[in-house]
C-alpha cells in the first residue's frame, strides 16, 4: 500500500474510531442490555456503533468487504482485495455493567492477512493502532515488548480458556501458569488484552474462544510490538482463508506473547492435551 493511501485511511480510521467512542462515552451507564448467546450480551449502542462504522466505511471505500460483529451474513465474502473487519464493543458485558474496560476494534485485511488495524478505549482515550512492517503507537507513541522488564507481569485469560482449563483433568494448567508467572487477569476485552501485551502490561494474552472481530487488529499490534501470535498449536492464524468458519464466527484460540513467553506457553498447552471440545 503506497503511503498516502495509508495516510488517508489512517486518518479515516481515526477519526471514525474516535467518532464511535464518544457514541459509546454518551450511552456508558444508560443503556439496557438483552441477551445474545450464553453469558453473553447485547445492547443498542454495539448496533449503533456498528452501523456508524459500516455507514463510515461504504461512504468512503465502497469497493470493501466488511464483516461485523453482530450483522454476520452468510454466504461468500471476498478476500480477494480490501476486506474490514468490526468489533463494535469489545468487552459489552463491562460497558453493560459499568465497569470502565472495554473498546473498539477495526482492522483491514488484505488478501486476509490485517495489514492495519486500530483499538480504541474510550475511556482512557488511548488509541492503540499498526500497520504491517510499521510498528505498533498508542497515541502515537512506539510500542516495544520488554521481555525483560521487572515488574511481575500477569497472563491475561479469557473465562473459556479457564472453563476448559478446569475440564478434563487440565487444572495443572493453570497451576503452571500461576507458578510460573503468578498472576492471571480476566478482564472482559480480548482486543485490550493483545493492546497490553504490546504495551508491556501483560506478559501474554490467551483466549479460547476469541473471534476474527476480537483479533484481527490486536493480533497486528501485538506482532509489530515483537509479540509471537498463533493458535494453541503453534500454527498462524492469518491469513484467513476464503470460506474459512473464521469469517463467520468460528473460534480462534489463540495466544499472543513475547517469544519467549509463547513458546513456553506453547508447551503448557501441549502437555495440556489438545482436546478442545
Amino acid at each position: 500500500m503506497e503511503r498516502q493511501a495509508w495516510n488517508n485511511i489512517n486518518e479515516f480510521a481515526t477519526n471514525t474510531i474516535k467518532a464511535a467512542g464518544q457514541l459509546i462515552l454518551d450511552d456508558f451507564g444508560r443503556v439496557a442490555a438483552d441477551p445474545k448467546g450464553r453469558f453473553d450480551l447485547v445492547t443498542a449502542t454495539d448496533l449503533a456503533v456498528e452501523k456508524l462504522l459500516q455507514q463510515e466505511i461504504q461512504r468512503n471505500f465502497p469497493e470493501h468487504d466488511m464483516i461485523a460483529e453482530e450483522s454476520i451474513q452468510a454466504g461468500k465474502i471476498s478476500l480477494d482485495t480490501f476486506c474490514w473487519v468490526i468489533d463494535p464493543l469489545d468487552g459489552t458485558v463491562n460497558f453493560a455493567l459499568g465497569i470502565p474496560f472495554f473498546s473498539i476494534s477495526l482492522a483491514l485485511l488484505q488478501s486476509g492477512e490485517p495489514i492495519l488495524g486500530w483499538v480504541y478505549d474510550p475511556i482512557r482515550q488511548e488509541l492503540f493502532r499498526a500497520a504491517q512492517g510499521k510498528g505498533s503507537f498508542v497515541n502515537e507513541q512506539p510500542l516495544t515488548i520488554n521481555a525483560d522488564r521487572s515488574l511481575p507481569l500477569p497472563v491475561g485469560g479469557s473465562s473459556d480458556f479457564i472453563d476448559w482449563s478446569v475440564r478434563a483433568g487440565r487444572s495443572a494448567l493453570l497451576s503452571d501458569l500461576l507458578g510460573d508467572f503468578g498472576k492471571l487477569r480476566v478482564m472482559g476485552s480480548q482486543a485490550l488484552h493483545l493492546c497490553y501485551v504490546a504495551a508491556g502490561r501483560l506478559r501474554a494474552a490467551i483466549s479460547w474462544e476469541a473471534k476474527l472481530w476480537d483479533d484481527a487488529a490486536g493480533a497486528l499490534i501485538a506482532q509489530e510490538a515483537g509479540a509471537s501470535y498463533t493458535d494453541f498449536w503453534g500454527q498462524p492464524v492469518f491469513p484467513v482463508a476464503a470460506g474459512s468458519p473464521l469469517l463467520f464466527g468460528g473460534a480462534i484460540h489463540s495466544v499472543a506473547a513475547s517469544p519467549g513467553t509463547h513458546a513456553r506457553l506453547l508447551i503448557m498447552l501441549a502437555q495440556a492435551g489438545d482436546d478442545l471440545s
